[in-house]
């Protein structure tokens, strides 16, 4: 996460993002955890770090929407745009401009990655959109050595165990015989 952490900070510096977040998707349970969320308006850290979100029909944001579509959603007037249909009128007015896709290696959807900025700062154009794409990839190779990671720690674990237990009943069985 630190790796992930220092991402974010670069991106922060070379744009003109007041938020972000970013999420790990799991696609068993149709849903993702929120890993790092950000919003320059509010200096507490945020309580969304490691809530889960379900990926239903009925509830609509920016990140779910991408995934669902398996896209990039770019919105600069989100009171017009007809890609937010879907969310309910208050919570498309509380939006700002937003450039949300899904993190991707190859076909398979890793996580989401989310970019907002008020209203009055200016529109989501290409050189964001570029950099949007730039910082997702990285994530998602990130995101993919986490899990890399992970297994082979696990692996490593079980044959740890493994070990333990040949070798007690390797013992025992010596203990035995003599």
């Amino acid at each position: 996460e630190i790796a992930i952490n220092r991402l974010f900070a670069v991106m922060a510096q070379r744009s003109d993002f007041d938020n972000w977040l970013m999420g790990t998707y799991d696609r068993e349970n149709r849903s993702y955890t929120i890993k790092i969320a950000f919003d320059a308006n509010n200096a507490a850290p945020s309580a969304k770090t490691g809530q889960v979100v379900n990926i239903d029909h009925e509830s609509a944001t920016p990140a779910i929407l991408a995934l669902q579509a398996n896209q990039m959603l770019v919105v600069n007037d989100p009171l017009d745009d007809p890609q937010l249909d879907p969310m309910r009128a208050d919570h498309r007015a509380a939006l700002g401009k937003v450039i949300s896709l899904p993190i991707k290696l190859g076909d398979r959807i890793l996580g989401i990655l989310t970019l907002g900025r008020a209203l009055d700062k200016p529109d989501i154009r290409s050189r964001d959109i570029q950099l949007a794409q730039a910082l997702a990839s990285q994530l998602a190779v990130a995101i993919e050595n986490h899990r890399l990671l992970e297994q082979s720690q696990k692996s490593v674990d079980e044959l740890n165990r493994l070990m333990r237990l040949y070798m007690h009943e390797g013992w025992s069985s010596f203990m035995q015989s003599r």
